[in-house]
Order: structure tokens, then sequence, then C-alpha cells
């Protein structure tokens, strides 16, 4: 049995009504497999969730089953044991699973029949091809009003009167190619549907790159909703509740309404897709990935909020990705190890608090000798990877935002300075990012009047810089 949504379930998916009918569902108890639950039921989307309930007359629940939960202390964890994995057997025949879900039950004590309900993080539907492909096939599903770089159009057909049919365009479908994939967004008035063609089977947690890349060139927080893909003789439906659309909007690299900046967004698109399947592992988000992440969260509060998440963002990737920019010059290396050695020569009787001082003093000064964020950033001003402006800013404000001082203040003039401080440490975590993934093309400048549209031209992370 194949697991392909039908086209009814692709509409439903995309009005947020997805729903499963079950002639037989199970539920099965982590921490003791014979306790379990069995018979019919639905699981559907359901305002945000994805729920679900089982309808059993032959299972029962005793009080000391009811009552086990409520017994727990006062906000303690769910243990793994308490928790049921849930299988389905829909009226297609298809088989999805679930995990790790917390039921609920109604019943009457010691008497047979009982409902269990819940729900879901997601469900999944997987099986071998039903037959043999070349190359693999994902589709994706993002719901929630999405910008997009429009390419190409789709034809529309629009009756005014019965007998006064139109044929209207809508440029709403973006293009992404290189030369062994294929990437077709199509923005819908409520969500955008992807079809991704590869000529080789996709690498496990594609999907989540695809995600990251859009939190870049999107600057939203970008999460599809559902997804079928065929790869590697396999295929596989997941359907996740619907999520609701952020509010967050960060600062898009450059700006997506402009036609002829849609090659742009896609080369960076793809550079920035490519480096984060190569530097990503099963089930985690790539690191350069979860600063954007927080950066693109924080764009949905204050400035401070914004403040923050960029200097520490920028710092992490300074550190993690330029470690070699960052050590000071031979010269101060010495003088730093002449130091240490005068603090390790401090004479006299030393007490137990005052060996503790001086072992801390040598210990932040030997961290002084190695790869700082402050030495990396300034390596690269020199080399003309970020600005002045930038990196002061960076520096001005790294202190009081990394331990929680920072405040902009409540009038206009704090503010609109918050707002421009926000503006130059974007643009330098860009730059830092384009310089990690070889991106030469063009972006919006932001701190500049009128946010011009400047080209990248320098040397690419992992390419001689001179």
């Amino acid at each position: 049995m194949g697991v392909s949504l039908s086209q009814d379930e692709v509409d439903a998916v995309k009005a947020g009504k997805f729903e499963l009918r079950a002639p037989h569902m199970e539920l099965v108890l982590r921490g003791d497999p014979a306790r379990r639950f069995s018979g019919g039921g639905w699981l559907r989307q359901d305002e945000g969730r994805l729920s679900y309930e089982l309808y059993s007359s032959t299972d029962s629940v005793t009080l000391d089953q009811f009552m086990a939960p409520l017994m727990e202390a006062p906000g303690s964890w769910t243990r793994h044991s308490q928790l049921y994995d849930l299988t389905l057997q829909d009226t297609s025949g298809r088989t999805w699973t679930a995990e790790k879900t917390r039921v609920q039950t109604d019943a009457i004590n010691n008497q047979s029949g009982a409902i269990a309900h819940g729900t879901v993080r997601q469900v999944e539907c997987s099986s071998r091809a039903e037959q043999p492909m070349n190359g693999a096939r994902m589709w994706l599903y993002f719901p929630g009003r999405l910008r997009l770089p429009a390419t190409h159009r789709t034809t529309t057909q629009i009756t005014v009167a019965e007998d006064q049919p139109l044929v209207g365009w809508t440029f709403n479908v973006w293009l992404v190619e290189d030369a062994d994939r294929r990437f077709r967004f199509t923005r819908h008035e409520e969500g955008v549907e992807l079809v991704v063609e590869c000529g080789n089977p996709l690498e496990p947690g594609f999907d989540t790159r695809i995600e990251e890349a859009l939190w870049l060139v999107l600057g939203r927080h970008a999460q599809w909703g559902a997804l079928h893909i065929a790869s590697g003789g396999h295929q596989r439906a997941t359907i996740r509740p619907r999520p609701s659309p952020p509010p967050n909007r960060a600062r898009e690299p450059l700006e997506l309404d402009d036609p002829d900046h849609a090659p742009d967004i896609a080369e960076l698109f793809l550079k920035y897709l490519d480096s984060a399947s190569r530097e990503g592992r099963s089930g985690a988000y790539a690191p350069a990935s979860a600063q954007l992440l927080r950066v693109v969260r924080a764009s949905a509060g204050n400035v401070d909020e914004q403040v923050v998440a960029l200097v520490l963002a920028i710092e992490d990737l300074a550190r993690r990705y330029f470690s070699d920019f960052g050590t000071p010059p031979e010269s101060e290396r010495d003088a730093i190890s002449s130091l240490q050695e005068h603090v390790n020569d401090w004479g006299g009787e030393l007490r137990s608090k005052e060996i503790d001082v001086r072992d801390r003093v040598i210990k932040f000064l030997d961290g002084w000798k190695g790869s700082n964020a402050r030495q990396v950033l300034l390596a690269l001003q020199e080399r003309g990877v970020i600005t002045a402006e930038q990196r002061l800013t960076w520096e001005g404000l790294r202190h009081k935002a990394a331990h929680g001082s920072f405040v902009s203040g409540t009038t206009i003039e704090t503010l609109r300075a918050a707002s421009e401080h926000c503006d130059h440490l974007h643009q330098l975590l860009l730059r830092l990012i384009f310089t990690m993934i070889g991106y030469r093309r063009r972006f919006t400048d932001r701190t500049e009047v009128a946010w011009p549209t400047k080209t990248f031209d320098l040397p690419g992370w992992g390419e001689e810089t001179t």
C-alpha cells in the first residue's frame, strides 16, 4: 500500500482540516507494553493541534490507573514510561504512527469501554516505493503568508458572468534550479507549496535544511506542516499540527519584491542550503542556523531582544567559523605569557583565597592568548569583510548584551539609535554568513539611506583570503 496523499487530502492540509478516519487504532504504553487501548477512532488537525480519539469497547481503566497521573508531584516531568505510542490504520489501508503521546481517558471504573484521547507532535506513514524511481521527489507545504520572489506566473480563469470567462495571470511561482535539483515554490493565499526534484537520493533531514535556508532568505521562521518524500526506494508522508504563522520578520538579505533580485536570492538559498547540509547533524540544526533562528525569533520582540540575539549570534559565528583570524599577534602572546609568569611569581605567603584569585587571573590570561571574537572581527575588518562602524557597534554593545544590562530606553532618540544598532549588527551578521558560504552577489544595505543594493564580492569561506 502506497503512502501518497490524495488531492482531497492535500487540499485539506492547505485548509488546516486534514483528517484520518481509522477503523483500527492502538495506543501502547512505553513503560508497560501490556497496557494498551485498541479500537476505532480518528485523527485530525484541530485549531493548530493534531488531535486524536480512540473508542474501545473492550479496554477498561482501573481507579489506580486513573489516579496515577494525579499522584505525581506538582510540576514534575512526565517520564517516557508514562507516554504512549500510537498506531493507526486508516480507511485506505495505510498505517500511520506517532510517538510519545500523553493519553487522557474517559471511562467508568473497572467497566469495559473507554475513550482515549490526546495530541501528537506529528504522524507519519512510510513504506517501500510502489515502483523504483530514479532520483528523488519531495513535496512540502508551509502554512502562513510567506513572501516570495516571484519569477513565473500561473494562469487563472476568472468568471465575471456566465458568458464572460476571463483569463488572468498571477506571479506566484519561484523557480530555483542547479545542475541536479529543481525547487518550485508556489505561493497560495494561505501558504506556500514546494516541489523538489533531484537526480540523486536525498540526504536524511533535507527538509530541515530547506527550512533553515528559508529562514535566511525570507527572514521568517518558515516551518512545513506536511511532507511527502519518495527517495532511495522508500516513500514517507508526515503531517504536523498546523503551526500559527509567527509574527517575526527579520531583515531579509535582499528585497524580495524586486523581480530583478530573484536570481541572487536563488543563489543565496542554494549556497546556504549546501552549507547547512554539510554541517547539520541528524535531529539538529546546523550551528549557524540555530543562531539565525534566534535572531529571527527575536525580531518579534522589542529592540532590546533583537540587539541581544544579534550580538551573541555574531560572537558565536566569529569564534566558530573564523577562529584562525582571531589569534593575537605573536608579540602580544609573548607579552601575555610574561604577565602570567609575573602573576605566578606573586610573592609572600598566600592564603587559599589569594591562591584562587591568582589561578583565576592566570587562566583568564591564558584564554586571552587564544582566538577571541573581538580579534576575529578586527581581522575581518582589515580584510574588508565588515566595516569599522559595524565592528565598533558590536564592541560597544557586546558586554551590556551578554550580561543583561542593555536597555534601549523609551525616548524617540534612544529607540532610533537602538534601531540603527540593529541595522549595523544585522548587516555584520549577514556579511559573516556571506563569507562563510561563498556568496558573492547582491544584497540590500540597510545601514545607508534609501537601502541601496550593493555587491558583496569578497572571497568566500574556504578560499584564499588576502
